[in-house]
């Protein structure tokens, strides 16, 4: 578990910085921080997967922007991706410990929020090893 909290408070601590890179030059990636989450994850076994987050459709095809609270509108997204553990969200953007999706989706993003499973507990070993 230290690997794991460690992980958490370093990239909760840089994070803070509109979800930049520590040289903030760069994003960060979202995706790629919820695979290496999972990877330690799985390395204490447990079994982790992962969720995408998008705004609701506003047509057919497109939806809405997604807005994170905590950087008051100078980041936005097309869609957002984390790690989870049953009903618990692993997100060091919001805190260095895991969240209950319904108070996650309540205090991360400005707007409702459509969640789905990106990449199912069956296939995350497989897909974070490739």
């Amino acid at each position: 578990m230290d690997k794991l909290n460690n992980y958490m408070e370093k990239l909760h601590s840089t994070l803070i910085n509109d979800y930049s890179t520590p040289c903030g030059k760069y994003s960060e990636s979202c995706s790629l921080i919820a695979i290496e989450i999972a990877r330690i994850i799985l390395e204490i076994g447990k079994k982790p997967y992962l969720a995408k987050f998008n705004g609701e459709l506003v047509d057919s095809i497109n939806t809405k922007i997604l807005v994170p609270k905590q950087f008051g509108g100078r980041v936005t997204w097309g869609g957002h991706i984390v790690c989870c553990v049953g009903n618990l969200v692993y997100d060091p953007m919001i805190s260095v410990s895991p969240i209950d999706v319904k108070d996650y989706c309540k205090n991360t993003f400005e707007d409702k929020v459509n969640i789905g499973v990106f990449i199912p507990v069956e296939q995350i070993e497989k897909f974070v090893n490739r």
